[in-house]
């Protein structure tokens, strides 16, 4: 039974390990003092001071398809972050202050014009 068990895990493991290329989330990050990591994963915009601290959500992606060009810089006013992305042939942005909670969201994500 352990073995069958055991048989059952590996072969979930190397069906995950063939298929997780489709769900490596985008990241970007900001190195220095104001480290900050901004990842696109399950279905959202996620950001954190650093890789490993608890990450807090900022939205809920637009649409179903890959996120690509995720970008984070600091915002002009120098006091927050400014996140872009293109999804299904659309780009977006929106901003986030560096106390960040979920009810204080600077902006909404918006669809930026190319």
């Amino acid at each position: 039974m352990k073995t069958m068990m055991f048989a059952g895990a590996f072969a979930l493991a190397a069906a995950a390990c063939t298929h997780a290329p489709d769900h490596t989330p985008a990241v970007a990050q900001i190195d220095g003092a104001q480290h900050v990591v901004v990842r696109a994963e399950a279905g959202r915009i996620w950001w954190s001071h650093r890789a490993w601290t608890e990450p807090h959500e900022l939205w809920t992606l637009p649409g179903e398809g890959k996120v690509e060009n995720l970008v984070v810089t600091r915002a002009s006013n120098a006091e927050g972050f400014v996140v872009s992305f293109d999804q299904n042939g659309a780009s977006w942005s929106g901003s986030f202050g560096e106390e960040q909670k979920p009810a204080q969201k600077t902006t909404q994500l918006a669809k930026r014009d190319q």
